[in-house]
């Protein structure tokens, strides 16, 4: 079972701000919480509090995107131009 990491929306600047190893962990902590919800082996699994869980799999969803969005390189702003 995992703790229970809030999966908060953070801002491309605070995002930015991390070190490489802090973005990994991050990443990492949220990929690894989606497949114990998908597996039943989260720490609300099983639980009262349950419940929750539908919510929180859509934030760490949303969180893994927007990541996956600031992570990717911009090539077609650097691409040049077919004429």
């Amino acid at each position: 079972m995992t703790l229970v990491i809030r999966a908060v929306m953070i801002t491309k600047e605070v995002w930015d701000g991390l070190t490489q190893a802090q973005k990994d962990e991050r990443l990492r902590a949220a990929l690894s919480e989606l497949c114990d919800i998908d597996d039943g082996k989260h720490a609300l699994s099983g639980t009262p509090e349950q419940g929750r869980l539908t919510q929180i799999r859509i934030d760490l969803e949303q969180l893994v995107l927007q990541i996956a969005e600031w992570e990717t390189p911009q090539y077609e702003e650097n691409r040049p131009s077919s004429q």
